[in-house]
């Protein structure tokens, strides 16, 4: 928060500075106004408040990042013409601040290169939201390689064990990454990086979110354990505990007594890896493997064994 309301100083010094060069401009009060609201909405709102970073970095993929989604799903940009006024405004203040040198004239110029490019984008994606496109977003998006890099299973099956319930983890289709991205990026502190990532899967469609523990059932995993043991002794215990009150804990105890651990840690692992074999199957993602017998588990997926 303190660093927030420093930067929220700091912007203030900056619209003066702004606002001053708009008056000895010759620009009408009214005119001035729409000018600061619409560059507060921007360095303040957007930049401080959401992407935690100061107006230096508002020159390059960030203003296309707000006008070209946070400005319309926010409403900010409620039309074309709204988008071309808000995008103009910020233009101006930038140019300000080069003139001033608190940015340089190449970041400047970064910023009308950007706004030249994707203006109309930007806009078409205004008409869809309005039209209640649910694809808006995808418009103007060109993706360098079209084909889906195959991923690794042993990758997954690792991702699966490293799950953290504060981020996500998201398989990139065209650069083969697993990438992970806070979950709630707007209540945390993160990092520029971390945010811009979190953005970019939220923006485009080249990611898809990889299997959790939520998407596998441990609960048929350890019934399944517990039929196929030859020790009725042991698979006694295993029912009386699979079906107590803390039937997770009281299994995995019974398995650690008999000295089992190792044993059920691997049929845990082949079931995850089994259940990522059927997500890429599914989602018709490629994979590759070092395993083998991984190869041979996606015939038999394909062939519905």
């Amino acid at each position: 928060m303190r660093e927030y309301e420093y930067t929220l100083k700091e912007n203030g010094e900056y619209l003066e500075i702004f606002k001053t060069d708009l008056v000895l401009s010759g620009t009408k009060e009214r005119a001035v106004k729409g000018h600061i609201d619409n560059v507060v909405l921007y360095i303040n709102d957007y930049m401080n408040r959401y992407t935690k970073q100061p107006i230096e970095m508002g020159c390059g993929e960030e203003v296309s990042l707000f006008l070209g989604d946070y400005a319309i799903r926010k409403g900010i940009c409620s039309n074309p013409n709204t988008m071309k006024k808000v995008a103009a405004s910020i233009k101006k203040f930038y140019k300000s601040m080069a003139e001033h040198e608190i940015v340089s004239e190449e970041a400047f110029e970064q910023l009308s290169a950007c706004m030249k490019e994707n203006m109309d984008i930007w806009k078409q994606r205004c008409e869809a939201f309005l039209d209640e496109e649910e694809e808006w977003y995808t418009i103007g998006l060109q993706e360098e390689n079209d084909e889906i890099v195959p991923i690794f299973i042993e990758d997954v099956v690792e991702a699966f064990f490293d799950e953290d319930p504060y981020w996500k983890q998201y398989y990139n289709f065209f650069s083969g990454e697993i990438v992970m991205v806070p979950a709630f990026v707007e209540e945390d502190d993160y990092s520029d990086e971390q945010v811009k990532l979190a953005q970019q899967v939220d923006l485009t469609e080249n990611f898809i979110a990889l299997p959790g523990r939520e998407d596998l059932d441990t609960y048929s995993i350890m019934l399944d354990y517990m039929d196929q043991q030859e020790d009725e002794g042991y698979q006694a215990e295993l029912a009386e505990a699979i079906h107590g009150p803390r039937a997770l804990h009281d299994f995995k105890k019974v398995v650690q007594n008999y000295g089992e651990m190792g044993n059920y840690n691997t049929y845990y692992v082949d079931n995850v890896t089994f259940m990522v074999v059927t997500w890429c199957v599914e989602n018709q993602i490629p994979c590759d493997s070092k395993i083998e017998e991984i190869l041979d588990l996606i015939q038999e997926v394909k062939n519905g064994q």
